[in-house]
């Protein structure tokens, strides 16, 4: 049976006060091995306790708090962006919606982005994991920054404006330097979400920053929340949106993994050699605890300003996807049938999402030309849905030809049976021909790869066109 909460403290205790005796023996006799006038020196830290980084060990680093250290810098890349980012970006990242719905306006503008990101002392988002450093990284315009953009339909104001903008991203990284300054480093990243471009400036921007992270939704906010109670400190409210989510849904098919160093080097080109794993952050960050030694501890730092920066050239190719899916959608290794089908979803009329996310014609119209294409490339799913938005279009002679052509040819059996359901409900009820769609249903049961829910609707419809034509 196992020991109750009393007896395992009281073996601790005991186990703590044998273990302080040996230490008080053992120091006795070291003193007693001291020769007269003799001080035992005692190994210290090598840093002072109320201190940051001192200086002359990291360059550009200043201390803003006890034990915090803040760095910040302006990075010579230029990313472009549209001056404001289109409606079709709620497709991607339906959160992108949110500040603009508070503002009660379509547009959403790169300056409303806060890029964050968090390094920890674990992959846990428990309450013993804390975070060490912290990322933040905002768009500021750079100079001659207007760059002429063709646009399809560029009287379409749903589509935005016909230039994107050039950009720079500034980077402000803030690193808790010991435990007992953990609030004082929550309180200067809390404050981070509070900053936006616009305030004290009527009409510039939402009064709060849409907050972009990777994973951050699942992890980093909750570490962030954590913390924040346990130190007694009132969590930031922010808007936000994960990348992850939108990183699946364009590339899960066509990557080896989601993670977003597979991202940066593999869709956006990116180079990373040389970066410090983030899978040794709390291995670097104790070690740093013991020695002082701030070597590591500068690659991790490293590490999080290119998290940042791989953020920021993600979010401007999902709002070139967004701008132009259809010449974007190669360039950036999309999965096209995926693109078509989320687009479909969202771009129907018979959608709530229609509505909700204030897309208009020109959006279906280039959800459409999506469809059309991922089925001209032969994709199963987009040929499926096309065939039987084609029905409701009333073109029947496309969508059975279409669809027949899906059922017969080498798809997965589920697509298949979807193809075939599609058939014989056309060929009964529009084409008033139970054989036809009795013969349909057959092909469907024959079919080994569909599941038992499939199958025994498909059973019941057989029992009832063989009761009909009786």
């Amino acid at each position: 049976m196992g020991l109750n909460l009393g007896e395992r403290l009281r073996r601790i205790r005991e186990a703590g006060a044998k273990e302080g005796s040996a230490e008080e023996s053992s120091a006795r006799a070291g003193a007693g091995s001291l020769q007269l006038g003799e001080v035992k020196r005692v190994e210290k830290r090598p840093y002072p306790a109320e201190s940051a980084f001192p200086p002359e060990v990291l360059l550009g680093w200043e201390s803003v708090g006890d034990r915090v250290s803040k760095s910040s810098t302006v990075l010579e890349e230029i990313l472009h962006f549209p001056s404001v980012f289109p409606r079709s970006l709620a497709v991607l990242v339906p959160d992108t919606r949110h500040p603009a719905d508070a503002l009660e306006s379509p547009w959403l503008k790169p300056e409303d982005m806060l890029f964050f990101d968090l390094e920890t002392t674990g992959l846990s988002a428990g309450s013993g994991t804390l975070a060490f450093l912290a990322a933040f990284g905002r768009l500021i315009p750079a100079e001659n920054s207007s760059v002429p953009h063709k646009m399809d339909d560029p009287a379409s104001c749903t589509r935005g404006p016909n230039n994107l903008t050039a950009f720079r991203l500034r980077v402000d990284q803030y690193l808790l330097l010991d435990y007992p300054g953990e609030a004082a480093f929550l309180e200067a990243v809390c404050a981070e979400f509070g900053r936006s471009r616009g305030q004290g400036e009527a009409g510039c921007g939402v009064k709060q920053p849409l907050v972009v992270s990777y994973n951050g939704k699942s992890f980093d906010a909750q570490i962030l929340k954590n913390r924040c109670i346990t130190n007694g400190i009132r969590p930031p409210e922010f808007f936000h949106a994960d990348l992850l989510y939108a990183a699946r849904r364009l590339w899960k098919r066509m990557l080896p993994g989601c993670s977003q160093g597979q991202i940066e080097m593999l869709v956006l080109g990116l180079d990373r050699t040389g970066d410090t794993s983030g899978a040794l952050a709390p291995e670097i960050w104790f070690n740093f605890l013991k020695t002082g030694e701030p070597g590591d501890l500068l690659g991790i730092c490293a590490h999080n300003k290119k998290d940042i920066r791989g953020l920021a050239f993600l979010m401007a190719a999902l709002a070139a996807v967004a701008l132009e899916p259809l010449e974007n959608s190669a360039r950036f290794r999309c999965d096209i049938e995926a693109l078509a089908l989320r687009w479909r979803e969202f771009t129907r009329k018979d959608s709530p999402r229609y509505t909700r996310f204030l897309l208009g014609e020109a959006e279906r119209k280039t959800g459409l030309a999506l469809l059309h294409h991922a089925a001209a490339l032969n994709f199963p799913a987009a040929i499926l849905a096309l065939g039987r938005d084609l029905f409701k279009q009333n073109c029947y002679s496309k969508g059975r030809s279409l669809l027949l052509g899906l059922a017969e040819g080498n798809c997965p059996d589920g697509i298949k049976a979807a193809a075939f359901r599609s058939l014989a409900v056309d060929a009964e009820w529009r084409l008033k021909d139970r054989k036809t769609a009795l013969d349909y249903t057959d092909r469907a049961l024959a079919l080994e790869g569909i599941t038992e829910g499939i199958r025994a609707a498909f059973i019941r419809r057989r029992e009832r066109l063989v009761r009909g034509a009786g």
